[in-house]
């Protein structure tokens, strides 16, 4: 049999580090649109993430994986978007542009 204790001796310093993952994520999404910011309900440390008119109450852990979440959807439209750019335009005749 396994014995797990509730508390594990490094709990703490893994939750100060959710906390500041948190916080650097969300000051790099703020130009994306995300707000979030932590709040208490009782007393328990939760965050509140703001965006497109949509609320989410979630915990620290959620508030994380939430926040990795967008930063991979924004980095992907970006890298989409760069790439839609990149793309040759179409040609009516070779070497010819579309938009003349």
């Amino acid at each position: 049999m396994i014995f797990t204790p509730k508390i594990l001796p490094h709990e703490p310093f893994l939750k100060a580090w959710i906390h500041k993952q948190v916080e650097l994520l969300s000051r790099q999404l703020l130009h994306a649109g995300i707000d979030i910011r932590p709040a208490a309900l009782d007393f328990q440390a939760i965050y509140v993430i703001e965006h497109n008119d949509e609320t989410v109450h979630c915990s620290p852990e959620q508030a994380y994986a939430t926040l990795q979440f967008f930063q991979a959807l924004h980095e992907r439209e970006q890298r989409d978007g760069r790439a839609a750019q990149d793309e040759p335009r179409a040609t009516t005749q070779i070497g010819a542009s579309i938009d003349r």
